[in-house]
């Protein structure tokens, strides 16, 4: 018997391998802007989240004040570029669970931090010489629009 349970509407559901969550640390070194999450009310640069991680969930939910929080739907794809180097790196985070991001600067790179509250880990990376390249990867993968 599990010592996990959930209730719902008066009923009890075991969950038998207990609470889990998925999470993953990805360091884009030497490129420190870093643009994505497009499902939002602001700009596609990817700031600091000193302030509170930003919240990626899949929901009919409309309010455009709230800055840090989805429409509709997420696609958690960052990409880092930098004019002064000769490579672009991108990320693709494939959970639809609540997922949090947060974002960081250090003295070499961007620390980009996921975790999703449920699921599996499954992740994609993208390495190309330019922005072009990863964005036909990107759409090589997931299809073409």
């Amino acid at each position: 018997m599990s010592q996990w349970k959930q209730k719902s509407i008066g009923k009890t559901m075991e969950i038998t391998k207990g609470p889990s969550s998925v999470a993953l640390d990805f360091s884009f070194c030497n490129l420190f802007d870093l643009y994505g999450l497009p499902e939002r009310p602001r700009d596609t640069l990817i700031e600091n989240t000193e302030n509170g991680p930003y919240r990626m969930f899949n929901l009919d939910f409309f309010d455009s004040r709230i800055r840090n929080q989805s429409f509709y739907g997420n696609i958690p794809f960052i990409i880092g570029n930098n004019s002064e180097q000769p490579f672009n790196a991108a990320v693709l985070w494939a959970n639809a669970s609540d997922t949090y991001l947060t974002s960081a600067k250090s003295e070499n790179s961007r620390d980009i931090s996921f975790i999703s509250e449920a699921g599996v880990l499954e992740c994609f990376t993208f390495l190309g010489r330019t922005v072009f390249d990863i964005n036909t990867s990107y759409g090589k993968l997931t299809g073409q629009t």
